[in-house]
């Protein structure tokens, strides 16, 4: 029987094996990607097996060969043609349900555009993404030794449909201290009457970005421009970034050399206790990254619905996937941090030693 769901992975970036890749940066790698169109536009790339308590899927990999920059274009026609093809394979193997949080933004937009015309539902997994930014954020707060309700939490880029839904649940779960940055006046001051009415929580609002970094125990980045703003010397030690946006993802080589906070790339989500998953995720066995758990999570309550595709995100979907999630036994085991994966135990213990080591933190009352 063939898999009930399909994970679509651009063949680029899904194992890392891509010939284009070995080339490196020359005119042949350049010339590789120029006549990529001669690659097979998708095919089977390995297995999937859940099981839970309640319930059991099986999915698939499927590696998309979308043509490269700058080609790779959301109407571009042969972009449109190889997502036609490759859910049409899908079809065949039996799939019902399309994730597409694996694929490039647009890779990603190439299908989407096409979801309501295809037989099996499509999601993006972006709202499981974000309950994942937000169990991430309380376990490293956690593991800071911090009690929600006295943590000092700064949203940057809080207008935006990511930033609002991290601070409005945060706030709905627990923390009391939350700082709103963002480029929009109008829309933060709002965002906080929204959150003072559902949470009863009183959030700062602030166009002072580094005097309001200076305090913060977490900052939770989810727009480029802010984290390419936010001076990183002037945080206090101990201090944690989540970096939804991927501003400092692939900058660790010129970023301020500071040992004492920390970075977080990605969540490492722990599946469930049965489940046999290829190796081509390249994360620790018994881990996957949240942007395919929406998609499991769904199959395994054979919900094969388009839940997450447009741009707006609904803070009841989120709630739900989240709680979905749990159900199952998904749940934040670690961290990516500067491209390894790092548990609890080294996380507490840089934590610690920045604590312990430093002084008092200038301008932290300011």
């Amino acid at each position: 029987m063939g898999g009930i769901f399909a994970l679509l992975v651009h063949s680029r970036r899904g194992s890392g094996k891509s010939p284009h890749q070995k080339l490196g940066p020359s005119l042949l790698a350049q010339l590789a990607n120029s006549f990529s169109f001669l690659h097979p536009p998708a095919k089977v790339a390995g297995g999937i097996w859940l099981a839970s308590a309640y319930g059991s899927a099986e999915g698939l990999f499927l590696s998309v060969n979308f043509t490269s920059a700058p080609f790779n274009r959301p109407g571009d026609r042969s972009n449109i043609k190889r997502a036609v093809r490759a859910v049409r394979l899908a079809e065949r193997k039996g799939v019902s349900l399309i994730g597409l949080g694996l694929l490039d933004h647009t890779a990603a937009a190439a299908v989407t555009a096409l979801a309501r015309t295809l037989k099996p539902a499509v999601t993006t997994g972006q709202s499981y993404l974000i309950a994942a930014v937000l169990e991430g954020s309380q376990k490293a707060l956690e593991w800071q030794g911090l009690a929600l309700e006295d943590a000092e939490v700064l949203i940057l880029g809080a207008a935006g449909s990511s930033g609002s839904a991290c601070a409005r649940l945060l706030a709905r779960n627990g923390v009391n201290y939350i700082t709103l940055a963002a480029d929009d006046q109008h829309r933060q001051e709002a965002l906080a009457r929204l959150i003072f009415y559902e949470s009863g929580v009183a959030c700062k609002v602030t166009s002072q970005l580094n005097r309001s970094a200076r305090r913060a125990d977490l900052i939770i980045n989810t727009a480029d421009r802010f984290g390419r703003a936010l001076d990183l010397t002037v945080l206090k030690p101990g201090a944690v970034i989540y970096d939804l946006a991927g501003t400092f993802k692939h900058k660790s080589s010129s970023l301020p050399p500071r040992k004492d906070i920390i970075i977080i790339e990605g969540s490492l989500i722990a599946t469930p206790g049965q489940a046999k998953i290829n190796t081509l995720l390249g994360f620790p066995p018994g881990f996957v990254p949240p942007m395919v758990v929406e998609t499991m999570v769904l199959a395994l309550e054979r919900r094969f619905e388009s839940y997450s595709l447009s741009r707006e995100l609904r803070v009841e979907k989120i709630d739900e996937i989240w709680k979905m999630a749990l159900k199952h036994g998904f749940r934040t085991g670690g961290f990516l941090i500067r491209g390894r994966s790092m548990r609890r135990d080294e996380f507490a213990r840089i934590i610690f030693e920045a604590k312990r080591s430093s002084g008092p933190v200038k301008g932290s009352a300011g």
